[in-house]
């Protein structure tokens, strides 16, 4: 197929070596075969192909219980291209294993006209779905047919605040009623901490168990998705619908060979935290677990906002912005200053870096300013903000470039007690004299506020050992 085709389809099969080891995965969980397979967003059909060659190999179907599964398997595909190509290779492997009965195969835009025609469905459910990642957007390539559903697509989203395909794609498929509902869900890593999926993420804790298996795109050559960003991180949702009360309803792992570990929901909004490692889940939720910044602002008479200058600002080349600051730069002005902080490009070494800079100095809207009226506070969360625990819930908490409001108050940073502010001004005044180093004085007060052993500490330090800045400005 043609790749503007493709772009504007969204059409990115799922590599088959994929499909089968999360498929298997998804299965460990199920004591039965599913009655009913619903495919939504079915492509070339070769999610669905190894969902049927996985529930042969897991359950040693004989020929009539395939076919009565078959039978009641749909299919939703809306671009009469790619449904084509699913008809010709379901078709051929019917053939090749001499199964009888079909599929129901729907050429029909799965959320704006069939979702309400499969809701009532009251049998043992499983739905695998590999939805298009895209936003709600129209580009050039476009098709007229796709740019028009595009559309009424966004239109039917409005109302739910949803901002991607997938988000609207798994509302509808969580509208089935059916009690014994599974899902296997393909989307990227924002899921699991996006503000926009915040509704999603509480319907699935709320009403069942998520194993959530997340990967790099380029980190598993067989499991790697064609003309998607290689950097781009990829959760595999496999869900349960279950009205039991469970100890845990989240579980989490890098990878999809391994071992899930239970994982603390995050704030308000239901975050689900994914570590940097396998090895480093219980240090993450340990770290998590601690007062989010949010818990102690407002008595303290602390605010963020956004910086102000924008691109079309006259000013804009002379603004403090990520490229002329630097991690623990430190401005000694006294009441004159104010801490500001930003996140840095996806693949950089250092994923957040706070600095103080005096408060009259125009600043760009890519960074966020912290204004407090206390220096000593300054000096403490210049250096929590800076520290490796600090670095390991944000790449726990999320994917996205930028740092808003909301995310920045939500990362862990205790309220600190008298002696903890005593030692960070000290600590600072050190460094700002050159006999000691920024990255051991956050390592010093993270220590103390986070309540971390030598052996965490070291764990931290293995985990992130170079944190200079790569593209995005000087060392720290």
């Amino acid at each position: 197929m043609e790749q503007s085709r493709k772009k504007s389809t969204g059409f990115y099969p799922t590599p088959r070596a994929l499909a089968k080891s999360a498929i298997l995965d998804h299965l460990l969980r199920s004591k039965k075969p599913p009655e009913v397979i619903i495919e939504p967003a079915a492509g070339a059909g070769d999610l669905l192909l190894a969902t049927w060659e996985c529930l042969l190999e897991k359950y040693n179907l004989t020929k009539i219980q395939i076919e009565e599964i078959v039978a009641n398997t749909f299919a939703y595909e809306t671009d009469e291209t790619i449904f084509e190509v699913m008809k010709e290779n379901i078709r051929t492997w019917l053939k090749m294993k001499k199964i009888n009965s079909r599929p129901q195969l729907i050429l029909s835009n799965f959320l704006l006209h069939a979702y309400s025609m499969i809701t009532k469905v009251d049998q043992d459910v499983l739905v695998v779905c590999n939805p298009p990642w895209d936003e709600f957007t129209t580009r050039k390539h476009d098709y007229d047919e796709n740019r028009t559903q595009r559309q009424q697509e966004k239109k039917l989203a409005s109302g739910f605040g949803y901002r991607n395909l997938y988000q609207i794609f798994l509302d509808r498929i969580l509208s089935i009623e059916s009690q014994n509902l599974t899902l296997l869900f393909f989307s990227p890593r924002q899921l699991m901490g996006d503000l926009s999926a915040h509704p999603l993420r509480k319907i699935l804790l709320d009403h069942g168990v998520c194993h959530f298996s997340v990967f790099k795109n380029s980190s598993i050559p067989q499991f790697r998705f064609d003309s998607v960003d290689p950097n781009l991180e990829i959760a595999v949702l496999s869900y349960m619908r279950s009205e039991y009360q469970a100890e845990h309803h989240a579980f989490v792992r890098r990878g999809m060979e391994q071992q899930y570990q239970p994982t603390r929901i995050h704030h308000d909004d239901c975050t689900i935290p994914c570590p940097p490692s396998n090895e480093s889940s219980i240090l993450m939720n340990k770290i998590l677990s601690q007062q989010a910044l949010s818990g102690w602002t407002c008595e303290n008479k602390i605010s963020v906002s956004r910086g102000k200058v924008d691109y079309q600002c006259i000013n804009y080349a002379d603004a403090t912005n990520s490229r002329n600051t630097n991690a623990y730069n430190y401005e000694t002005a006294g009441e004159t200053t104010s801490l500001i902080v930003n996140k840095i490009l996806p693949n950089s070494k250092r994923k957040v870096k706070a600095a103080i800079i005096k408060s009259s100095e125009p600043l760009s809207d890519s960074m966020l300013r912290i204004s407090i009226e206390e220096r000593e506070l300054q000096d403490y969360l210049l250096l929590i903000l800076n520290s490796r625990p600090v670095e390991l819930a944000l790449r726990s908490l999320t994917t996205n470039i930028n740092l808003n409001n909301y995310r920045l108050l939500s990362l862990p940073a205790p309220v600190p007690t008298t002696s903890q502010l005593r030692k960070a001004r000290d600590l600072c005044k050190k460094c700002h004299q050159g006999t000691l180093s920024w990255e051991r004085a956050s390592d010093e007060i993270a220590q103390d506020v986070f309540c971390l052993s030598l052996v965490e500490i070291e764990c931290l330090r293995k985990l992130f050992p170079d944190r200079k800045f790569d593209k995005c400005g000087a060392p720290s």
